[in-house]
């Protein structure tokens, strides 16, 4: 029988055809393709540059990098992807895990009694919730505290300002850098990669820099190095796949909405717990997280009926190395979600079909556990 799975990527013939051009080109590494994406991305989210990198972990390590002032203590939710915390590490920061909100799954940001002696804040918009970092950006600046917003899952939502702006999550607006992931998971994907976006030219100046092995230039007799860096570079090929996904992006994002729609009104009236958006703004939904108490129990019917499924995420405070990590709380929220949350099947070219058969099982699920 076919496994319906949780994601799967899915590339048009023209993107294909994108890619093997640079591929059958006499230039195939970092070059004016990777330069010609960032420009596409830099005006999509209307932002003043954007570096792209080899992965999303790259990104978060140069933010990290260039903002860090020495060593000291960073909030970030404990609901996120290990990357955000090991890169911490490998800037000699010290996380400090903070629990979400129930609703939006994002780390909370409303008592803020105990955010002391605080270097920066990594805030993860989850699943593509459009979280307004406007009051938040305004804290940092009051606290001289940074903030980078992690965009990774939330290319495409936006949310409204208090003036009425359309603000894009991953545009950097409202924080100091922002970064996206490419992962194959991702809204568009380069099989690996990530970007940083900043509003300022002087930052993004730097992350080329690092990027590329901390060269000062790129003439080859000149070049200098006053801080050593990485090869965190994108190839043509790769920014080539990312580029032509951007110019149908809308597509993309409304192919989501209305895979979500079905979820929602299938599933609303159930025991599933569903995690909706009422706001002004837009859900680009990267995926579908549904919540039972019976977690275990759905894990094994999916299995039995070759439907797949992922947890976003076992949170860090469970991983051996962060279990004595610092912590603002108990992080009540964060274990309710994990103790029965997963996400279920989700991609913008999944079948009609195959949305039925999961919503059936779903219900069938219920109806026999009852």
């Amino acid at each position: 029988m076919k496994r319906i799975p949780y994601t799967q990527h899915h590339f048009p013939d023209f993107v294909v055809q994108e890619a093997c051009k640079i591929l059958r080109s006499s230039h195939i590494g970092q070059g004016h393709v990777v330069k010609t994406f960032e420009e596409a991305l830099a005006t999509y989210l209307n932002a003043q540059a954007v570096v792209v990198v080899s992965s999303g972990t790259a990104a978060l390590y140069i933010a990290y990098f260039l903002l860090k002032k020495e060593k000291g203590k960073v909030l970030l939710p404990s609901l996120a992807f290990a990357a955000n915390a090991n890169m911490l590490i490998h800037n000699q920061l010290t996380p400090c895990f903070v629990d979400i909100e129930k609703d939006s799954l994002c780390m909370q940001t409303q008592d803020k009694s105990q955010w002391k002696n605080i270097q920066g804040i990594v805030i993860l918009s989850f699943a593509g919730y459009p979280l307004n970092l406007e009051a938040l950006w305004y804290w940092c600046q009051q606290h001289h505290c940074w903030l980078i917003e992690d965009a990774s899952h939330a290319l495409g939502s936006f949310y409204y300002d208090s003036r009425g702006e359309k603000i894009l999550c991953g545009s950097a607006r409202y924080s100091h850098i922002a970064i996206l992931s490419f992962h194959p998971t991702k809204l568009i994907t380069t099989g690996e990669g990530g970007a940083l976006i900043f509003q300022d030219s002087a930052l993004a100046k730097e992350a080329r820099k690092l990027r590329n092995h901390g060269f000062e230039n790129q003439n080859h007799l000149q070049r200098d190095i006053k801080t050593p860096g990485f090869n965190f570079r994108m190839t043509d090929f790769q920014a080539a796949l990312g580029l032509a996904q951007l110019r149908y992006i809308e597509t993309l994002i409304e192919q989501r909405q209305q895979l979500a729609q079905l979820y929602y009104e299938q599933l609303k009236n159930t025991s599933y717990h569903l995690f909706f958006y009422r706001g002004r703004g837009r859900h680009a939904h990267l995926f579908f997280p549904i919540w039972t108490e019976k977690k275990d129990n759905l894990i094994n019917y999916l299995e039995k009926h070759h439907i797949g499924f992922q947890f976003h995420y076992i949170p860090l405070h469970h991983f051996t190395f962060f279990r004595q990590t610092p912590r603002i709380d108990d992080l009540a929220n964060t274990e309710w979600y994990y103790r029965g949350a997963l996400s279920i099947p989700f991609y913008p070219h999944m079948k009609k079909e195959d949305q039925d058969k999961v919503i059936h099982t779903l219900l069938q699920f219920l109806e026999t556990s009852s």
